[in-house]
């Protein structure tokens, strides 16, 4: 199982629980130290409720019918802004909330 993608790296750590930070960076082709930030992030989200089923193939690709269903459906069939269309994904915690950056007066998000 050689990838340079790390989105199937919880998935290979739920199957291979004893591997060292160095053999998952040999399989997935990429630095220890990539490795390591990565499976920080997992353990951190981890402390959500069904945050590991999103570390999942299936999770993930739930997730994107999820958003794509939810832009098409309120931003363009309903008309529904960007504004609102974030106030939804953090409801639903989803995204946490962003300050906004200014560029010349025009919000960002």
């Amino acid at each position: 199982m050689a990838t340079s993608c790390l989105s199937g790296l919880a998935d290979y750590v739920k199957e291979n629980t004893k591997q060292s930070c160095r053999k998952m960076a040999a399989v997935f082709q990429s630095s220890k130290s990539s490795i390591h930030r990565r499976l920080q992030k997992i353990k951190n989200r981890s402390q959500s409720p069904g945050a590991s089923f999103f570390e999942s193939e299936e999770g993930q690709q739930w997730m994107l019918r999820l958003v794509v269903a939810a832009i098409f459906v309120f931003g363009i069939m309903a008309g529904v802004g960007a504004e609102r269309i974030a106030l939804f994904f953090s409801l639903i915690y989803i995204s946490q909330p962003r300050k906004a950056a200014r560029c010349h007066g025009t919000t960002l998000i």
